[in-house]
């Protein structure tokens, strides 16, 4: 699957469907949001399971030393180089950070870090926000 995306269908960088477990009528619905953005921005993030070639890692110089949003920053530097493709096939992520917070507290948060970040707050306050 890995190789037929990134070589078979040409994408700078893969990634995998989320599934969020165990599953919940809003973690499904978060999952569908997140394949949506990931499939239709080109913005996976590291819980679905970033891949690409170790030259392509290599030239868009790896993983920014970020102490967070550093997935973000890779997909949003390589979809700047090439296409960005979704497999169909999924990868499972835990729900206990959804659980601890609740899924409208935890997807608030991570939305508003993903602002900040765009915006340009500095990496370590979206950490320490991330951390409370």
């Amino acid at each position: 699957e890995v190789r037929e995306i990134i070589e078979g269908k040409g994408a700078i960088l893969g990634a995998f469907s989320l599934d969020i477990a165990p599953s919940a009528p809003s973690l499904r619905l978060i999952s569908l949001v997140a394949n949506l953005r990931a499939r239709h921005l080109g913005l996976p993030y590291g819980d679905q399971c970033l891949f690409l070639e170790k030259k392509v890692f290599s030239r868009l110089n790896g993983f920014s030393p970020l102490p967070i949003m550093e997935d973000f920053d890779l997909a949003r530097r390589a979809k700047r180089e090439g296409r960005v493709l979704v497999s169909d096939m999924k990868v499972r992520a835990s729900a206990r950070r959804w659980q601890r917070l609740g899924a409208f507290k935890t997807t608030l948060l991570n939305q508003l870090l993903v602002a900040g970040f765009c915006c340009g707050v500095p990496a370590e306050t979206l950490s320490r926000l991330y951390k409370r």
